[in-house]
């Protein structure tokens, strides 16, 4: 299993209204660096209540970190919005049976 980074976002889940978060990205350095949401393109985590995938990431290309940057320890970059992320919800693999 390959490490990542923290990132210091916390959202209600669009399922079930639990709180999720913190969330984890593989666009930092993946040292478990403790990183906010807009210096990373992506960030992901699952609701611990219902298991429900939650995903944000950036849609415009213009916005995100150059592949060769990818990983730095700090990427420099101005605060984005996050309006700007796409959210992405994904069921759970293993729902839970009745």
């Amino acid at each position: 299993m390959g490490m990542f980074d923290r990132v210091e976002f916390y959202c209600d889940c669009p399922r079930c209204q639990h709180e999720v978060g913190p969330f984890q990205s593989k666009d930092g350095p993946r040292m478990l660096a403790s990183l906010e949401y807009w210096e990373v393109d992506k960030f992901y985590m699952s609701c611990d209540n219902c298991k429900t995938r939650v995903i944000f990431y950036l849609e415009d290309t213009k916005l995100r970190i150059p592949e060769n940057l990818k990983g730095e320890v700090r990427y420099h970059r101005k605060i984005i919005p996050i309006e700007e992320y796409r959210m992405e919800i994904r069921e759970p693999m293993h729902p839970e049976r009745d």
